[in-house]
């Protein structure tokens, strides 16, 4: 219980307007400005089979035709991805999703984003795992990795569909209000 008291503290401290703003620039910033060059390198070296942690979901054999295919400069420009921008990633959106949600009236559900950003760790790490050892494969750690990426995806579609459904529900709000 005092986990979740701690990270209910986080969400409060991350819904002040000054931590929102910050927060939305770097995401904004990774999203128009990083990514889209990164993915874009990723693409070209993996003759279009692109990263793994953008897929939904993938099977063990899938993340091994993919690390194959990157050959060692893929891997190395993934490697350097997954502990540059991809280390800042998750928790700007994790914590930014967590403050947007307790902003808007939902404390208990704010700390879904924070799932989702933990998740993007262990799946990043299970990645570097991957990576590292190559040509060596685990259909373990490829399994397990997989798992995680698809819990990911699970938890942030949930925070962004949540935080969809609290701004429906604040503005039907003010409209009834206004009828009245």
């Amino acid at each position: 219980m005092k986990f979740y008291t701690f990270l209910l503290k986080i969400c409060q401290k991350a819904s002040s307007n000054r931590i929102l703003w910050l927060l939305g620039l770097v995401f904004l910033g990774l999203n128009i400005l990083v990514f889209p060059g990164i993915q874009a390198n990723i693409q070209a070296l993996s003759q279009g089979a692109g990263a793994l942690d953008i897929q939904p979901f993938y099977t063990a054999e899938e993340a091994l035709q993919h690390i194959n295919i990157y050959g060692a400069e893929g891997r190395k420009l993934y490697l350097l991805v997954e502990w540059t921008a991809d280390l800042v990633y998750p928790i700007t959106y994790g914590v930014l999703f967590a403050g947007i949600l307790f902003r808007l009236g939902a404390a208990n559900w704010s700390i879904i984003p924070l799932i989702s950003a933990g998740l993007d760790y262990l799946e990043n790490i299970g990645i570097t795992i991957m990576l590292l050892s190559y040509p060596n494969f685990s259909y373990i750690v490829a399994t397990i990795t997989s798992w995680l990426t698809a819990l990911k995806w699970m938890f942030a579609f949930a925070s962004i569909l949540t935080i969809l459904i609290r701004c429906f529900l604040m503005v039907r709000k003010k409209w009834v209000r206004q009828e009245i």
